[in-house]
Formats: structure tokens, C-alpha cells, sequence
């Protein structure tokens, strides 16, 4: 059995980017993450994944300081979502949006495993 907790538009403030200008401003980032948990006992509240906390933290997490690149951030983010017991496997998507004029989104997406099996298993 997979459940998977679903995380969908998160939007942060972050300080975030590699110019001289984004350095001393807050830009908004947009994150969406799919957290996929080991098997758990069910309606067991004890043993859960607490969404609730899992925010909390990543808002601390864009707070705490300067990223010079989304990627950067997504590798945090996922570890902060993995650190949670329950978690096995999180997928990250942050991305800004309206970069440019003309593009609705920049963004990157990954996806991280508690154990390296799994992972090993993914790839191939």
C-alpha cells in the first residue's frame, strides 16, 4: 500500500537568484511537492505525516537566507519534507512565476529518496 501526502501551491517569499539585484530583494516562489510515505498503521494520528508542520518549516526554510539558485532551494526543501519519519520518497516542484513577460514559469523539479535502493531502483 502507497499513500502519498500532496502538497499543491505553496507560495513563499524568498530571497532567491544569482544577479546582483535579486540578492537584496524577496521574490515569490511557488512550490508543489508530493510526499510518498512508508506503510503506515491506518488512522494512526501518532505515526502520520503532519502537512501542517512540513509547511511551517519550508516557510522558515525560504526565510532562513539567500539561494543563488532554485535547484539549491528544491535539494533544502526536500531534505526538510524527508526528515519527517514517515516520508520514504518526496518529489519537488518550485518555480517562479512570471519570470519574463512572455514565460507564465522557470522552475525545476526533483525527486529525493530516504534510502539509496530506492533510488538506485528508480534510475534504472
Amino acid at each position: 500500500m502507497t499513500t502519498k501526502i500532496i502538497l499543491r501551491e505553496l507560495t513563499l517569499s524568498c530571497s532567491i537568484g544569482i544577479d546582483r539585484a535579486e540578492k537584496h530583494l524577496r521574490q515569490q516562489l511557488v512550490l508543489d511537492a508530493d510526499i510518498i510515505l512508508a506503510n503506515l498503521p491506518d488512522d494512526d494520528a501518532t505515526v502520520s505525516y503532519d502537512y501542517h508542520t512540513a509547511v511551517v518549516r519550508l516557510r522558515q526554510l525560504a526565510a532562513k537566507q539567500h539561494y543563488g539558485l532554485m535547484e539549491t532551494f528544491a535539494e533544502a526543501a526536500a531534505g526538510t519534507l524527508l526528515a519527517e519519519n514517515a516520508a520514504a520518497t518526496v518529489r519537488v516542484y518550485c518555480r517562479k512565476p512570471k519570470p519574463f513577460d512572455d514565460l507564465s514559469a522557470a522552475g525545476v523539479e526533483i525527486v529525493r529518496h530516504r534510502c539509496p535502493e530506492s533510488q538506485q531502483k528508480d534510475e534504472q
